[in-house]
């Protein structure tokens, strides 16, 4: 691929909506994880939370803590084989999960994971994520694009 095509590839990439995602465990259980940096921790979906009974039925915003947020506790979170103990958060405000193929995650991994991991994203191979904390390991992570949202 030319550099000229790459620079196209990296302005198309950064107009359109669209995430990277990778696949791990969280718990111990695997996940399809949004890999954001613009998030500052790591936030799990209500449907997963429960489902994997992390929080009961009766958890509501406000009821472990600061209003709207609610700190699921530490949890071990694997990425390309290396596992990290990161502090969990359930958040009812996060990015949409509706995808033009229909797929979704139910984790955000933030600024406390790449922090963690010493990650970084390549800014011209959009699936390309390296990990510092495991001698500079490349993995290739998925893309998909968001739906519009009606706001």
């Amino acid at each position: 691929m030319s550099f000229t095509e790459k620079v196209k590839d990296f302005e198309q990439f950064h107009k359109s909506k669209t995430v990277r995602v990778v696949q791990g465990s969280v718990g111990g259980r695997p996940t399809r994880m949004l890999l954001d940096k613009d998030y500052s921790g790591v936030y799990m979906s209500r449907e997963h939370a429960l489902k994997q009974s992390y929080i009961s039925k009766s958890t509501i915003p406000g009821s472990y803590g600061y209003l709207g947020l609610i700190n699921i506790g530490e949890i071990t979170i694997e990425v390309a084989g290396k596992k990290v103990l990161l502090p969990v958060f359930l958040s009812e405000l996060t990015k949409t999960q509706e995808t033009l193929d229909g797929s979704k995650w139910d984790v955000i991994l933030g600024r406390s994971f790449f922090e963690k991991r010493k990650a970084k994203l390549d800014s011209f191979d959009k699936r390309i994520v390296t990990f510092g904390d495991d001698n500079d390991k490349m993995i290739e992570c998925g893309l998909v694009q968001l739906k519009e949202s009606p706001i």
